[in-house]
């Protein structure tokens, strides 16, 4: 599973500096694809199983102070299609959370999380059991059927009207 990520830089990707860009992509990306290769080699190529990806909502919605980090969880929903056509039989599938209750995300959570909760459908955040429920449907034999695809999973944030 590819859950690494980071997120050194908030603000307009037009002032982000260079070295907290290339933490970003070397974390969110580049670590991601070079883990990827060495498990289908060692592994996978010989005996097929799943990649699965964390992605981010942030990774197929623009706004926001989160540009850089964005950008990062859309190559991975993009990456999560290619390899997908590449490496067959061996699945790869990704997931995009909305905003988890995580160490990660514990800055927006204490700021922002009791605002954020009311305006979603579900009225709640997530919680990672949210999140592993929904890896363990799509690493397991009952979604065997699902490669290349990313779930967002997000409490039916983007069902809101006008969004």
């Amino acid at each position: 599973m590819n859950n690494a990520a980071t997120n050194p830089y908030l603000g307009p990707t037009m002032e982000v500096d260079e070295g907290r860009y290339d933490k970003t992509f070397q974390v969110n990306l580049k670590a991601p694809i070079f883990w990827s290769q060495e498990a289908w080699k060692q592994a996978m190529k010989a005996k097929p199983g799943v990649i699965l990806n964390i992605a981010s909502v942030g990774g197929v919605r623009a706004g926001g102070n989160l540009g850089v980090y964005n950008l990062t969880k859309a190559a991975m929903i993009h990456y999560t299609m290619q390899l997908a056509g590449e490496i067959g039989p061996t699945r790869v599938v990704g997931i995009a959370p909305g905003l988890v209750k995580t160490d990660f995300a514990s800055y927006l959570v204490e700021n922002f999380g009791d605002k954020l909760a009311a305006a979603l459908p579900t009225r709640r955040l997530g919680e990672p059991q949210d999140i592993a429920n929904l890896a363990t449907f799509m690493v397991s034999d009952a979604g065997s059927w699902i490669t290349g695809e990313t779930y967002i999973i997000d409490g039916g944030a983007g069902t809101k009207t006008g969004e």
